[in-house]
């Protein structure tokens, strides 16, 4: 469980910081999706691939940020798993298990990777271009970042996937919906459960 749950303390800060860096400008499709992150009220489902430890793993994430509180629900090898940053504190939920780790954001940030200067600097519009993935004709953005890049593709208007590229290493997120508004239950923090502090 341990395991897991570390898994998903690193995979929510890459994703956090991902999603609260994505400034760019250039009056591009990518421009509306940004003004949604930007407004600090946002969720969205995806599903990405993740390489952890030498495993390949499929994982359904919903991430929900407000009032500068984070939620995550995470599906990964048929394990439902919550995580939610809000009080100075991480709380890892696993509903199966009726349990839930408990850090405080100031330690738990001491021991897991800091992302935060990859992903803080602008970025650069670099090309538009339509191109077709699995038979659907969509349209990419890419921007250059100064470790790598970003590549938004849309299905019109509708921001369907995104591709990070660092160093040799690419990440793609499928996007299955993206709102200015949020499920506030993703935030619940049950009183029942049994609370385990690190």
């Amino acid at each position: 469980m341990k395991k897991k749950l570390k898994l998903i303390a690193v995979l929510v800060v890459i994703y956090a910081v991902l999603f609260s860096f994505a400034a760019c400008g250039g009056g591009n499709l990518a421009d509306n999706v940004n003004k949604i992150f930007a407004s600090g009220t946002y969720q969205m489902s995806i599903t990405t691939t993740i390489d952890y430890d030498g495993d390949s793993q499929s994982v359904d994430m919903t991430l929900a940020v407000k009032d500068k509180q984070m939620a995550i629900k995470m599906t990964a090898s048929g394990e439902n798993v919550r995580f939610v940053l809000k009080d100075n504190k991480y709380y890892i939920i696993s509903d199966a298990e009726k349990m839930i780790m408990v850090m405080d954001a100031d330690t738990s940030a001491e021991e897991l990777p800091d992302y935060s200067e990859l992903f803080s600097e602008t970025r650069t519009f670099t090309s538009k271009k339509d191109v077709t993935i699995d038979g659907k004709k969509l349209t990419c953005e890419e921007y250059k970042m100064p470790e790598g890049s970003i590549k938004y593709y849309f299905d019109g208007k509708t921001l369907v996937r995104l591709e990070t590229t660092t160093g040799s290493t690419t990440e793609t997120m499928v996007v299955k919906e993206l709102k200015g508004t949020v499920d506030a239950t993703l935030f619940d923090i049950p009183s029942n459960y049994q609370q385990l502090s690190f």
